[in-house]
């Protein structure tokens, strides 16, 4: 396990290296603003799905069921097709001749306001710092939960990695090694949730039946819903990828069709939430992604073996 993990952190650094520092200042900090729609669509998965989402979108199944679950993607769906329908075609018809590498560039176009600007890029630091944040402290319970470090060590060394990854990579490496991720979320996540139906004793459709320890309220659908809709347009990396793509239909596409692997990937952590809560009902919630990963898948693919 350490070795894998090594492996995967010197090869993520690798590309890093060799697409950043290597590169021109504007394809450094924008991709050369020649980005196809896959690309656009896979680091736009990348930045929406990684262990922070895996714990907390987890914990919703486990504490809702599928109605709780609901809402987030209506949400999400009415979010990122409003984005990708109506924002992107604004934001590039206003970047077009323009330098934005920013939020805070646009917001100073369209006000003619430095003082816009400036507010608008400390408030996207601070977003943006909140969910570095989230991510670390995800990967470092699942480290934990896997016993592969305490979790105060698991913090240090992705915090390191995370530090390494920035000072070394350009949006275009950035870019890179979202693709790698989203193919390897793409194949694992799926092996993970197979491995847990494999043995027959639940269905789908009975997992979409298990009783919510919580009861959904009005309250959770609303926020939930706006969270999902609103979300989309509160990231930095939304709008640095409508100044990445190659034109406006690249960036309409990949913002659009995420859609798709991103409620697949919601739905597969539903499942996996449910088969937590159907084998320990009494978890905390914040305990369902690692727990289930690391007793019960754990040992049933020890057993199998």
């Amino acid at each position: 396990m350490y070795i894998l993990l090594g492996i995967y952190c010197f090869f993520l650094l690798g590309l890093s290296f060799f697409y950043g520092r290597r590169s021109p200042d504007e394809v450094f900090l924008i991709a050369g603003r020649d980005r196809p729609a896959a690309h656009i669509l896979a680091s736009k998965f990348s930045t929406s799905i990684g262990v922070g989402s895996f714990v907390t979108y987890t914990s919703y199944a486990y504490s809702f069921n599928l109605q709780g679950v609901l809402p987030l993607i209506s949400g999400m769906t009415l979010g990122y097709l409003t984005f990708a329908l109506w924002a992107v075609p604004k934001i590039r018809q206003f970047s077009m001749g323009q330098s934005f590498y920013t939020q805070g560039d646009l917001v100073r176009f369209i006000t003619v306001n430095e003082y816009a600007r400036r507010l608008t890029d400390v408030v996207t630091i601070v977003i943006q710092f909140f969910w570095i944040l989230l991510g670390l402290v995800g990967s470092a319970t699942v480290l934990e939960a896997f016993g592969i470090f305490s979790y105060e060590k698991a913090l240090v060394l992705a915090s390191s990695i995370v530090e390494g990854f920035l000072l070394l990579s350009g949006l275009r490496a950035v870019i890179v090694t979202d693709m790698v991720q989203t193919f390897l979320v793409s194949v694992l996540l799926p092996v993970v949730v197979l491995g847990l139906l494999w043995n027959g004793e639940r269905s789908v459709s009975d997992l979409l039946q298990t009783t919510a320890p919580h009861t959904v309220t009005v309250q959770h659908i609303a926020g939930l819903a706006l969270y999902g809709g609103f979300s989309v347009f509160g990231l930095a990396d939304r709008y640095q990828l409508c100044y990445a793509a190659r034109h406006e239909q690249a960036a309409r596409i990949g913002m659009s069709w995420v859609l798709l692997p991103i409620i697949g990937v919601l739905f597969l952590l539903l499942l996996i939430g449910l088969e937590a809560l159907a084998q320990s009902p009494n978890l905390s919630t914040d305990l369902a992604f690692t727990e289930l990963l690391n007793h019960l898948l754990s040992a049933r693919w020890h057993h199998d073996l």
